[in-house]
């Protein structure tokens, strides 16, 4: 684990703070071990660096290396290109090192998102530009970085908390997330709220405890997509799988 940035520090100390203020000193250790770096993605007017050849950005076309665009594998749903993230941008902000440090990640979809891939391509595949016949449109992406605790219920909550507890959990997390970032109160749409690694907030179908939160793309007017109702989809990888930079399988849930 890496040191924290400035800006990720002061945000563990709030959230240890909130613990003790919370009535939950006595769970200050298995809470705080729980916490993890979260890196939320905020849609932006494209600007020229921003359309560059590897540059991070949502919508628009990718660039791909040897392995070009992933081939569906549900026939007559083809892939679209939804964004790529340059790792080297947010590489200090991953203190728990469990993306590549460098390269392009780039994430695809077919429209009803039962076929999601993400991609890495290294820094040393050379990247050739792509083009479709519909992209959406291209967008830059702000980086917001934070750090987040599980969203109750939760698999790792039911082992360290007891009921009164959870309870109390739930309001200090739900106080956390509403007032200490901007990207974390955003709803499905515009202006879209896009987010890398941290905890799912699905609460449709839960994070397993042997999950991790890979990418959540969102509904976005300002990129002109729309996923599902409106809806958020958030992919679940194995922790061994993320760690070994394998990304696939993945599980989707909205």
């Amino acid at each position: 684990m890496k040191t924290d940035p400035p800006e990720l520090a002061r945000q563990r100390a709030n959230i240890l703070n909130a613990i003790d203020a919370a009535d939950l000193s006595k769970q200050r250790t298995a809470l705080a071990a729980l916490i993890k770096p979260v890196i939320g993605l905020s849609a932006c007017k494209a600007k020229k660096a921003d359309l560059a050849s590897g540059a991070t950005r949502l919508g628009g076309n990718p660039d791909l290396g040897k392995r070009g665009w992933p081939k569906p594998t549900i026939a007559d749903q083809p892939l679209l290109f939804v964004m790529q993230i340059q790792l080297a941008d947010i590489t200090r902000f991953d203190v728990d090192q469990v993306l590549p440090a460098s390269g392009l990640l780039s994430l695809f979809s077919d429209t009803y998102c039962d076929d999601v891939r993400v991609i890495h391509t290294p820094t040393d595949d050379s990247l050739e530009p792509h083009t479709s016949d519909d992209p959406f449109t291209a967008c830059g992406l702000d980086f917001e970085p934070g750090l987040m605790l599980p969203i109750a219920p939760s698999p790792w909550l039911d082992r360290e908390l007891s009921p009164d507890e959870t309870e109390r959990y739930a309001n200090l997390d739900y106080a956390w997330r509403t007032t200490e970032t901007r990207w974390q109160r955003a709803s499905a749409g515009d202006p879209g709220y896009h987010q890398l690694l941290g905890y799912s907030g699905s609460d449709v179908d839960l994070q397993g405890a042997d999950e991790a939160a890979l990418i959540a793309f969102d509904s976005d007017d300002r990129a002109t997509m729309s996923w599902g109702d409106v809806q958020r989809v958030w992919t679940l990888i194995s922790h061994e799988r993320l760690r070994a930079g394998q990304f696939d399988p993945l599980r989707v849930t909205l």
